[in-house]
Protein backbone atom coordinates (compact mmCIF):
# COMPACT_ATOMS: atom_id res chain seq x y z
CA UNK A 1 0.00 0.00 0.00
CA UNK A 2 2.90 2.26 1.27
CA UNK A 3 4.30 1.95 -2.95
CA UNK A 4 0.88 2.54 -4.36
CA UNK A 5 0.84 5.73 -2.16
CA UNK A 6 3.76 6.67 -3.45
CA UNK A 7 3.51 6.08 -6.62
CA UNK A 8 -0.15 8.33 -6.69
CA UNK A 9 1.55 11.14 -5.16
CA UNK A 10 4.30 11.30 -7.87
CA UNK A 11 1.37 10.70 -10.89
CA UNK A 12 -0.67 13.29 -8.83
CA UNK A 13 2.47 15.56 -9.07
CA UNK A 14 3.56 14.81 -12.29
CA UNK A 15 0.46 15.63 -13.81
CA UNK A 16 -0.82 18.81 -11.75
CA UNK A 17 2.55 20.49 -12.95
CA UNK A 18 2.68 19.51 -16.01
CA UNK A 19 -1.06 20.51 -16.71
CA UNK A 20 -0.09 24.05 -14.62
CA UNK A 21 2.94 24.31 -17.39
CA UNK A 22 1.07 22.95 -20.25
CA UNK A 23 -1.89 26.07 -19.49
CA UNK A 24 1.04 28.83 -19.21
CA UNK A 25 2.53 27.55 -22.58
CA UNK A 26 -0.66 27.19 -24.18
CA UNK A 27 -1.45 30.98 -23.38
CA UNK A 28 1.93 32.25 -24.16
CA UNK A 29 1.48 30.50 -27.44
CA UNK A 30 -1.62 31.68 -28.27
CA UNK A 31 -0.68 35.19 -27.19
CA UNK A 32 2.69 34.83 -29.86
CA UNK A 33 0.04 34.01 -32.47
CA UNK A 34 -2.13 37.15 -31.89
CA UNK A 35 0.93 39.53 -31.96
CA UNK A 36 3.51 37.57 -34.61
CA UNK A 37 1.54 34.80 -36.28
CA UNK A 38 2.34 35.28 -40.34
CA UNK A 39 -0.14 36.77 -42.31
CA UNK A 40 -1.69 33.07 -44.06
CA UNK A 41 -1.66 30.02 -42.97
CA UNK A 42 0.24 27.24 -44.78
CA UNK A 43 -0.59 23.91 -46.16
CA UNK A 44 3.11 22.75 -46.19
CA UNK A 45 4.02 23.28 -42.11
CA UNK A 46 1.90 24.06 -38.78
CA UNK A 47 1.19 27.39 -39.49
CA UNK A 48 -1.39 29.80 -37.71
CA UNK A 49 -2.95 33.09 -39.27
CA UNK A 50 -2.70 36.08 -36.19
CA UNK A 51 -5.22 36.53 -34.12
CA UNK A 52 -7.13 39.86 -33.96
CA UNK A 53 -8.55 39.99 -30.62
CA UNK A 54 -7.93 38.58 -26.95
CA UNK A 55 -10.71 36.47 -26.95
CA UNK A 56 -9.49 34.58 -30.18
CA UNK A 57 -5.87 34.16 -28.53
CA UNK A 58 -7.55 32.32 -25.49
CA UNK A 59 -9.80 30.37 -27.59
CA UNK A 60 -6.96 29.25 -29.37
CA UNK A 61 -5.26 28.80 -26.01
CA UNK A 62 -7.83 26.42 -25.18
CA UNK A 63 -6.79 24.56 -28.77
CA UNK A 64 -3.69 24.34 -27.92
CA UNK A 65 -3.72 23.21 -24.10
CA UNK A 66 -4.77 19.54 -24.66
CA UNK A 67 -2.26 18.79 -27.53
CA UNK A 68 0.41 20.25 -24.62
CA UNK A 69 -0.80 18.55 -22.12
CA UNK A 70 -0.77 15.28 -23.50
CA UNK A 71 2.46 15.42 -25.15
CA UNK A 72 3.68 17.01 -22.43
CA UNK A 73 2.65 15.31 -19.05
CA UNK A 74 2.21 11.69 -20.92
CA UNK A 75 6.18 10.72 -21.11
CA UNK A 76 7.17 12.32 -17.88
CA UNK A 77 4.32 10.42 -16.18
CA UNK A 78 5.16 7.16 -17.69
CA UNK A 79 8.76 7.64 -16.94
CA UNK A 80 8.83 9.53 -13.81
CA UNK A 81 6.28 8.07 -11.89
CA UNK A 82 7.73 4.33 -12.29
CA UNK A 83 11.58 5.47 -11.44
CA UNK A 84 9.97 7.46 -8.37
CA UNK A 85 8.66 4.61 -6.75
CA UNK A 86 10.81 2.29 -7.64
CA UNK A 87 13.31 4.55 -5.81
CA UNK A 88 11.07 4.63 -2.96
CA UNK A 89 12.00 1.65 -2.09
CA UNK A 90 15.24 2.48 -1.79
CA UNK A 91 14.67 4.85 0.66
CA UNK A 92 15.02 7.56 -1.87
CA UNK A 93 11.15 9.23 -1.33
CA UNK A 94 11.38 12.88 -1.62
CA UNK A 95 9.78 14.89 -5.06
CA UNK A 96 12.75 17.29 -6.34
CA UNK A 97 12.26 20.12 -7.80
CA UNK A 98 14.74 19.30 -10.72
CA UNK A 99 12.12 16.75 -11.64
CA UNK A 100 9.78 19.23 -12.55
CA UNK A 101 12.34 20.90 -14.18
CA UNK A 102 13.25 17.98 -16.47
CA UNK A 103 9.20 17.75 -16.94
CA UNK A 104 9.25 21.21 -18.11
CA UNK A 105 12.50 20.98 -20.06
CA UNK A 106 10.99 17.81 -22.17
CA UNK A 107 7.62 19.38 -22.09
CA UNK A 108 9.40 22.09 -24.27
CA UNK A 109 11.35 20.17 -26.58
CA UNK A 110 8.50 18.04 -27.54
CA UNK A 111 6.06 21.19 -28.12
CA UNK A 112 8.50 23.94 -29.48
CA UNK A 113 9.66 22.26 -32.85
CA UNK A 114 5.63 22.18 -33.67
CA UNK A 115 5.34 25.48 -33.69
CA UNK A 116 6.60 27.71 -35.63
CA UNK A 117 8.54 30.81 -33.06
CA UNK A 118 11.85 31.09 -34.39
CA UNK A 119 11.10 34.53 -35.26
CA UNK A 120 10.31 35.68 -31.98
CA UNK A 121 12.86 37.68 -30.77
CA UNK A 122 13.40 35.50 -26.93
CA UNK A 123 10.65 34.06 -25.08
CA UNK A 124 9.02 36.14 -21.45
CA UNK A 125 6.95 33.42 -20.90
CA UNK A 126 10.03 31.38 -20.08
CA UNK A 127 9.76 32.66 -16.68
CA UNK A 128 6.40 32.64 -16.07
CA UNK A 129 6.41 28.07 -16.76
CA UNK A 130 9.66 28.01 -14.21
CA UNK A 131 7.33 29.76 -12.17
CA UNK A 132 4.93 27.44 -12.00
CA UNK A 133 7.05 24.32 -11.82
CA UNK A 134 8.45 26.33 -7.98
CA UNK A 135 5.28 26.85 -6.99
CA UNK A 136 3.58 23.75 -7.86
CA UNK A 137 7.17 21.84 -6.09
CA UNK A 138 6.11 24.15 -2.95
CA UNK A 139 2.98 22.93 -2.81
CA UNK A 140 3.97 19.05 -2.94
CA UNK A 141 7.04 19.07 -1.45
CA UNK A 142 7.03 19.78 2.59
CA UNK A 143 11.02 20.23 3.18
CA UNK A 144 14.12 20.91 1.10
CA UNK A 145 16.32 17.93 -0.84
CA UNK A 146 17.96 16.11 1.53
CA UNK A 147 21.47 14.28 0.76
CA UNK A 148 20.05 11.20 0.74
CA UNK A 149 18.25 12.01 -2.23
CA UNK A 150 21.27 12.85 -4.37
CA UNK A 151 21.02 8.97 -6.41
CA UNK A 152 17.11 9.81 -7.48
CA UNK A 153 17.97 13.90 -8.41
CA UNK A 154 20.92 12.63 -10.45
CA UNK A 155 18.63 9.93 -11.77
CA UNK A 156 15.70 12.20 -12.67
CA UNK A 157 18.45 14.83 -14.28
CA UNK A 158 20.09 12.09 -16.62
CA UNK A 159 16.50 10.94 -17.68
CA UNK A 160 15.35 14.41 -18.46
CA UNK A 161 18.38 14.92 -20.19
CA UNK A 162 17.77 12.16 -22.24
CA UNK A 163 14.60 12.49 -23.28
CA UNK A 164 14.85 15.98 -24.15
CA UNK A 165 17.98 15.10 -26.32
CA UNK A 166 16.06 12.57 -27.64
CA UNK A 167 12.89 14.30 -28.70
CA UNK A 168 14.42 17.48 -30.23
CA UNK A 169 16.45 14.98 -32.52
CA UNK A 170 13.44 13.51 -33.68
CA UNK A 171 12.00 16.69 -34.20
CA UNK A 172 14.81 17.73 -36.19
CA UNK A 173 14.97 21.16 -34.49
CA UNK A 174 18.52 22.87 -35.60
CA UNK A 175 19.36 26.95 -35.91
CA UNK A 176 16.98 28.83 -38.46
CA UNK A 177 17.84 32.13 -39.45
CA UNK A 178 16.80 33.93 -42.65
CA UNK A 179 18.71 35.32 -45.79
CA UNK A 180 17.63 38.41 -47.41
CA UNK A 181 19.39 38.58 -50.78
CA UNK A 182 20.55 41.55 -52.87
CA UNK A 183 17.72 43.06 -54.59
CA UNK A 184 15.04 41.40 -53.04
CA UNK A 185 12.59 43.10 -50.69
CA UNK A 186 12.18 40.14 -48.78
CA UNK A 187 13.53 37.00 -46.28
CA UNK A 188 13.93 33.01 -46.86
CA UNK A 189 14.36 31.06 -43.63
CA UNK A 190 17.08 28.04 -43.75
CA UNK A 191 18.30 25.97 -40.81
CA UNK A 192 22.01 25.15 -40.73
CA UNK A 193 22.31 21.48 -41.45
CA UNK A 194 25.52 19.82 -41.33
CA UNK A 195 26.11 17.52 -44.05
CA UNK A 196 25.24 20.51 -46.39
CA UNK A 197 25.74 23.81 -43.98
CA UNK A 198 22.61 24.85 -44.68
CA UNK A 199 19.19 24.61 -46.74
CA UNK A 200 16.38 26.82 -47.10
CA UNK A 201 12.82 25.92 -45.06
CA UNK A 202 9.69 25.34 -47.11
CA UNK A 203 8.13 29.12 -48.31
CA UNK A 204 4.75 28.30 -50.41
CA UNK A 205 4.67 32.31 -50.41
CA UNK A 206 8.33 32.86 -52.54
CA UNK A 207 7.67 29.36 -54.42
CA UNK A 208 9.58 27.75 -52.08
CA UNK A 209 8.25 24.04 -51.75
CA UNK A 210 8.77 21.23 -48.50
CA UNK A 211 11.98 19.83 -50.22
CA UNK A 212 13.61 23.68 -50.02
CA UNK A 213 13.98 24.19 -53.93
CA UNK A 214 12.22 27.17 -55.23
CA UNK A 215 10.09 25.09 -57.54
CA UNK A 216 6.65 23.49 -57.70
CA UNK A 217 5.84 20.32 -55.34
CA UNK A 218 7.82 17.02 -56.97
CA UNK A 219 5.65 14.66 -58.18
CA UNK A 220 5.80 10.96 -58.46
CA UNK A 221 7.99 10.52 -61.35
CA UNK A 222 5.89 9.79 -64.82
CA UNK A 223 6.04 6.81 -66.84
CA UNK A 224 5.31 9.26 -69.65
CA UNK A 225 8.19 11.57 -69.38
CA UNK A 226 11.66 11.53 -68.37
CA UNK A 227 12.92 13.57 -65.66
CA UNK A 228 15.89 16.30 -65.87
CA UNK A 229 17.07 17.80 -62.41
CA UNK A 230 19.19 21.00 -62.77
CA UNK A 231 22.29 21.41 -59.79
CA UNK A 232 23.87 24.59 -59.40
CA UNK A 233 23.63 27.71 -57.24
CA UNK A 234 22.30 31.25 -57.35
CA UNK A 235 21.88 31.14 -61.09
CA UNK A 236 19.37 28.06 -61.67
CA UNK A 237 17.98 29.39 -58.69
CA UNK A 238 17.31 32.94 -60.20
CA UNK A 239 15.61 34.74 -57.11
CA UNK A 240 15.97 38.11 -59.61
CA UNK A 241 13.10 36.62 -61.98
CA UNK A 242 9.94 34.58 -61.53
CA UNK A 243 10.32 30.64 -61.16
CA UNK A 244 8.58 30.17 -64.66
CA UNK A 245 11.58 32.70 -66.22
CA UNK A 246 14.81 30.28 -64.50
CA UNK A 247 16.49 28.55 -67.46
CA UNK A 248 15.67 24.93 -65.85
CA UNK A 249 11.84 26.01 -66.73
CA UNK A 250 12.63 27.70 -69.47
CA UNK A 251 14.30 24.53 -70.79
CA UNK A 252 11.45 22.45 -69.43
CA UNK A 253 9.44 24.66 -72.41
CA UNK A 254 12.23 23.62 -75.11
CA UNK A 255 11.79 20.30 -74.18
CA UNK A 256 8.46 18.55 -74.67
CA UNK A 257 8.88 14.79 -73.66
CA UNK A 258 11.01 16.32 -69.88
CA UNK A 259 9.74 17.19 -67.16
CA UNK A 260 13.26 19.69 -65.46
CA UNK A 261 13.11 19.92 -61.50
CA UNK A 262 15.05 23.02 -60.59
CA UNK A 263 17.73 21.90 -57.50
CA UNK A 264 19.74 25.16 -57.44
CA UNK A 265 20.57 26.65 -54.27
CA UNK A 266 21.44 30.22 -53.22
CA UNK A 267 25.10 30.08 -52.60
CA UNK A 268 25.87 26.26 -52.81
CA UNK A 269 29.44 25.34 -54.41
CA UNK A 270 30.35 21.97 -55.67
CA UNK A 271 31.30 20.58 -52.96
CA UNK A 272 27.24 21.06 -51.11
CA UNK A 273 25.83 20.32 -54.56
CA UNK A 274 27.64 16.71 -54.74
CA UNK A 275 26.28 16.07 -51.46
CA UNK A 276 22.83 17.47 -52.26
CA UNK A 277 22.49 15.12 -55.61
CA UNK A 278 23.59 12.15 -53.07
CA UNK A 279 20.60 12.89 -50.53
CA UNK A 280 17.52 13.22 -53.52
CA UNK A 281 19.05 10.74 -55.61
CA UNK A 282 16.83 7.31 -54.51
CA UNK A 283 13.55 9.95 -53.79
CA UNK A 284 13.73 11.62 -57.13
CA UNK A 285 15.42 9.47 -59.58
CA UNK A 286 16.53 11.31 -62.59
CA UNK A 287 17.23 10.24 -66.21
CA UNK A 288 19.74 12.89 -66.59
CA UNK A 289 21.52 15.74 -64.62
CA UNK A 290 22.32 19.48 -65.58
CA UNK A 291 25.26 21.05 -63.50
CA UNK A 292 25.09 24.35 -63.61
CA UNK A 293 28.88 25.26 -62.23
CA UNK A 294 29.64 28.60 -62.05
CA UNK A 295 34.20 28.93 -62.09
CA UNK A 296 34.76 32.10 -60.83
CA UNK A 297 33.31 31.46 -57.49
CA UNK A 298 32.93 28.06 -56.95
CA UNK A 299 36.51 27.33 -56.25
CA UNK A 300 36.53 29.97 -53.22
CA UNK A 301 33.71 28.10 -52.94
CA UNK A 302 35.55 24.84 -51.85
CA UNK A 303 37.70 26.92 -49.60
CA UNK A 304 35.56 28.61 -47.56
CA UNK A 305 33.17 25.67 -47.55
CA UNK A 306 36.20 22.99 -46.45
CA UNK A 307 33.18 20.37 -46.43
CA UNK A 308 35.64 18.09 -48.44
CA UNK A 309 39.16 17.68 -48.53
CA UNK A 310 41.71 14.86 -50.05
CA UNK A 311 43.77 12.43 -47.78
CA UNK A 312 46.07 10.29 -50.86
CA UNK A 313 44.46 11.57 -53.60
CA UNK A 314 40.97 10.42 -51.97
CA UNK A 315 38.09 12.77 -51.40
CA UNK A 316 37.33 12.30 -47.52
CA UNK A 317 34.67 14.85 -45.49
CA UNK A 318 36.10 17.10 -43.29
CA UNK A 319 35.22 16.30 -39.64
CA UNK A 320 34.04 18.97 -38.26
CA UNK A 321 33.15 21.10 -40.67
CA UNK A 322 32.35 24.73 -40.31
CA UNK A 323 29.00 24.40 -39.13
CA UNK A 324 29.73 21.26 -37.11
CA UNK A 325 32.26 22.82 -35.04
CA UNK A 326 29.72 25.14 -34.23
CA UNK A 327 26.93 22.91 -32.83
CA UNK A 328 26.90 21.75 -29.48
CA UNK A 329 27.28 17.67 -28.62
CA UNK A 330 24.04 18.04 -27.39
CA UNK A 331 20.86 19.76 -29.00
CA UNK A 332 18.95 20.67 -26.16
CA UNK A 333 20.87 23.61 -25.41
CA UNK A 334 20.40 25.04 -28.84
CA UNK A 335 16.63 25.42 -27.70
CA UNK A 336 17.20 26.63 -24.13
CA UNK A 337 19.52 29.42 -25.43
CA UNK A 338 16.83 30.49 -28.09
CA UNK A 339 14.12 30.40 -25.20
CA UNK A 340 16.02 32.65 -22.60
CA UNK A 341 17.82 34.77 -25.27
CA UNK A 342 16.97 34.82 -28.28
CA UNK A 343 19.92 33.43 -29.26
CA UNK A 344 20.74 29.70 -31.09
CA UNK A 345 24.41 30.30 -31.03
CA UNK A 346 26.19 32.75 -29.26
CA UNK A 347 25.89 36.46 -30.84
CA UNK A 348 29.80 36.15 -32.55
CA UNK A 349 29.08 33.25 -33.84
CA UNK A 350 25.88 33.86 -35.40
CA UNK A 351 27.39 37.01 -36.81
CA UNK A 352 29.60 35.20 -38.53
CA UNK A 353 27.35 32.58 -40.80
CA UNK A 354 26.12 34.88 -42.94
CA UNK A 355 29.72 35.86 -44.81
CA UNK A 356 30.47 31.71 -44.09
CA UNK A 357 27.25 30.73 -45.89
CA UNK A 358 27.06 33.51 -48.48
CA UNK A 359 28.98 36.18 -48.59
CA UNK A 360 30.95 35.16 -52.21
CA UNK A 361 33.87 36.15 -53.38
CA UNK A 362 36.24 35.41 -56.93
CA UNK A 363 38.25 32.67 -56.27
CA UNK A 364 41.68 33.83 -55.64
CA UNK A 365 44.31 34.24 -58.34
CA UNK A 366 46.01 32.17 -59.12
CA UNK A 367 43.94 28.85 -57.52
CA UNK A 368 46.64 26.16 -55.74
CA UNK A 369 46.74 23.42 -57.32
CA UNK A 370 45.18 21.28 -54.33
CA UNK A 371 42.29 23.34 -55.44
CA UNK A 372 41.99 22.24 -58.55
CA UNK A 373 42.73 18.63 -57.73
CA UNK A 374 39.96 18.59 -55.41
CA UNK A 375 37.67 20.49 -57.89
CA UNK A 376 38.51 17.42 -59.88
CA UNK A 377 38.13 14.79 -57.99
CA UNK A 378 34.46 16.27 -56.94
CA UNK A 379 33.36 16.30 -60.95
CA UNK A 380 35.11 12.87 -60.96
CA UNK A 381 32.90 11.19 -57.96
CA UNK A 382 29.58 13.16 -59.44
CA UNK A 383 30.34 11.24 -62.80
CA UNK A 384 30.77 7.67 -61.49
CA UNK A 385 28.05 8.28 -59.57
CA UNK A 386 25.96 9.02 -62.24
CA UNK A 387 27.72 6.77 -64.93
CA UNK A 388 27.01 3.70 -62.24
CA UNK A 389 22.92 4.04 -62.11
CA UNK A 390 22.72 5.32 -65.68
CA UNK A 391 21.96 8.60 -65.28
CA UNK A 392 23.70 11.45 -68.00
CA UNK A 393 25.58 14.80 -66.68
CA UNK A 394 25.96 17.56 -68.64
CA UNK A 395 28.09 20.32 -67.25
CA UNK A 396 27.36 23.94 -68.36
CA UNK A 397 29.84 26.54 -67.43
CA UNK A 398 28.32 29.71 -66.65
CA UNK A 399 30.95 33.27 -67.28
CA UNK A 400 30.68 35.97 -65.28
CA UNK A 401 28.79 39.01 -65.61
CA UNK A 402 32.51 41.07 -66.03
CA UNK A 403 33.39 38.33 -68.38
CA UNK A 404 30.23 38.88 -70.60
CA UNK A 405 30.95 42.94 -71.21
CA UNK A 406 31.68 44.12 -74.27
CA UNK A 407 35.41 43.70 -75.00
CA UNK A 408 35.97 42.69 -71.56
CA UNK A 409 39.18 42.41 -70.76
CA UNK A 410 38.78 39.57 -67.92
CA UNK A 411 41.02 36.00 -68.10
CA UNK A 412 38.71 32.83 -68.76
CA UNK A 413 41.47 30.70 -67.31
CA UNK A 414 39.11 29.19 -64.37
CA UNK A 415 36.18 28.47 -67.11
CA UNK A 416 38.93 27.16 -69.31
CA UNK A 417 40.46 25.32 -66.38
CA UNK A 418 37.29 23.77 -65.15
CA UNK A 419 36.27 22.69 -68.94
CA UNK A 420 39.99 21.23 -69.54
CA UNK A 421 38.77 18.81 -66.47
CA UNK A 422 35.46 18.17 -67.77
CA UNK A 423 36.60 17.15 -70.98
CA UNK A 424 39.44 14.46 -69.13
CA UNK A 425 36.90 13.23 -67.31
CA UNK A 426 34.66 12.50 -70.51
CA UNK A 427 31.55 14.54 -69.03
CA UNK A 428 29.32 16.47 -71.76
CA UNK A 429 30.18 19.97 -71.65
CA UNK A 430 28.67 23.57 -72.43
CA UNK A 431 30.79 26.25 -71.93
CA UNK A 432 28.81 29.68 -72.78
CA UNK A 433 31.96 31.66 -72.07
CA UNK A 434 32.10 32.90 -75.53
CA UNK A 435 28.34 32.44 -76.67
CA UNK A 436 27.99 35.31 -73.52
CA UNK A 437 30.57 37.51 -74.75
CA UNK A 438 29.63 41.08 -75.70
CA UNK A 439 26.02 40.26 -74.11
CA UNK A 440 26.16 42.40 -71.19
CA UNK A 441 22.20 42.47 -71.46
CA UNK A 442 22.35 38.71 -70.41
CA UNK A 443 22.65 40.22 -66.35
CA UNK A 444 21.08 42.52 -64.44
CA UNK A 445 22.57 45.73 -62.75
CA UNK A 446 21.78 44.78 -59.89
CA UNK A 447 23.42 41.83 -58.66
CA UNK A 448 25.12 40.23 -61.58
CA UNK A 449 22.96 37.45 -61.82
CA UNK A 450 21.00 36.18 -64.97
CA UNK A 451 18.43 38.22 -66.27
CA UNK A 452 15.36 37.10 -68.25
CA UNK A 453 17.28 37.07 -71.40
CA UNK A 454 20.09 35.53 -70.03
CA UNK A 455 17.96 32.79 -68.65
CA UNK A 456 16.49 32.29 -71.96
CA UNK A 457 19.74 32.51 -73.14
CA UNK A 458 21.17 29.16 -71.26
CA UNK A 459 18.46 26.96 -72.06
CA UNK A 460 18.50 27.75 -75.58
CA UNK A 461 22.30 26.40 -75.37
CA UNK A 462 21.53 23.69 -73.49
CA UNK A 463 18.97 22.80 -75.96
CA UNK A 464 20.80 23.81 -78.92
CA UNK A 465 24.03 21.59 -77.25
CA UNK A 466 21.51 18.31 -76.75
CA UNK A 467 20.77 18.02 -80.17
CA UNK A 468 24.28 18.34 -81.22
CA UNK A 469 25.26 15.48 -79.00
CA UNK A 470 24.93 11.95 -79.44
CA UNK A 471 21.36 10.63 -79.04
CA UNK A 472 19.90 10.59 -75.42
Amino acid sequence: MKFLNHLRRAEASAIISLLCVSAIFALVLALYHWQYGPSAPSQDEFHFAPIESMQGALALALQFFPIIALVGFGPVTLLGAPAYAILVLLKCDRWPFVLLLGATVCAISICYPIFPMIHHPGWPGTACIMAVALLTHTLFSRRLIPLASLLYWLFIVALCIVFAEVTVRLWGLSPRYSLKAKGLDYALPFVLDEELLYRFLPEPARSINTQGFRDHEFPAKSPDKKRLVVLGDSFPMGLIVTPSDTFPKKLEQLLPNYEVLNLGVQGYGPDQELRLYSKIEATLQPDEVIWSLFPSNDYNDLIKNNLLHLESGELVATNPNPISQKMPLLHTPLLIRYLLSGHFLPPEEEASLHPMLFLDHESPRPVSTETFRLMHEILKSMQTRLKSSGVALTAVVIPSYEQAQLQAPVSHELNLRTVHILNELGVSTIDLSQAFRNHPEYYTEEDHHLSVTGHSAVAASIAAGRESSPAR
